[in-house]
């Protein structure tokens, strides 16, 4: 009984403390201000962005030139806008988004480099996505020599090129109609 008697009135104060604490009780001088109710866009400040910047990302109408094994840790860093830089088991990681154009076949999402100690890339990774795939297929198997996967329907691989293994991998998404899933994953 006396639990419940103590109980209630703590679970009121640990409640109605903070609240009242916040909203700053029933001052006077709250009264001369301007609602927040009344205007909901006061205090929020807008981002700004320069005037002659129309996109965020320069598109990259040439996969040829981001799927590329002959690129450098610096051509990387300067070839996109934003770069994420890890250093995994001795590997240097480089991520950056990518968007190779505005149109349906156009792929967009995130590529990420794998550099070893020499600045050589060993791996090139994509994950992303397009509303229509053609443009990638017809790039891997241009590019790679990748053809369809009889195992596995909707993916695509090559069993060596030039030294470089690595798959393609499409899927519907079951998230968003219209559009697929786009894995590249290419190693030497």
């Amino acid at each position: 009984m006396i639990r419940q008697t103590f109980l209630f009135p703590l679970l009121v104060a640990a409640i109605g403390g903070p609240f009242l604490l916040m909203s700053g009780g029933a001052n006077k001088s709250d009264e001369n201000k301007p609602s927040t109710e009344s205007d909901p866009v006061s205090g929020i400040k807008l981002a700004s962005f320069p005037e002659d910047q129309t996109t965020f990302y320069k598109p990259t109408q040439n996969l040829a030139e981001v799927f590329n094994f002959q690129v450098r840790p610096e051509w990387v860093a300067n070839r996109f806008d934003h770069v994420m830089q890890s250093e995994i088991d001795g590997y240097k990681i480089y991520r950056a988004s990518i968007l190779s154009g505005h149109g349906p076949q156009d792929i967009v999402g995130a590529i990420t480099y794998q550099f070893d100690f020499r600045g050589s890339v060993k791996a090139i990774r994509f994950n992303g996505f397009a509303t229509e795939p053609s443009q990638i297929i017809q790039f891997a198997g241009r590019q790679f020599a990748m053809s369809p996967d009889p195992n596995s329907p909707g993916d695509f691989a090559t069993t060596e090129y030039a030294s470089i293994k690595g798959k393609l991998e499409i899927d519907k998404s079951k998230k968003y109609d219209g559009q697929y899933k786009i894995f590249v994953d290419l190693h030497r």
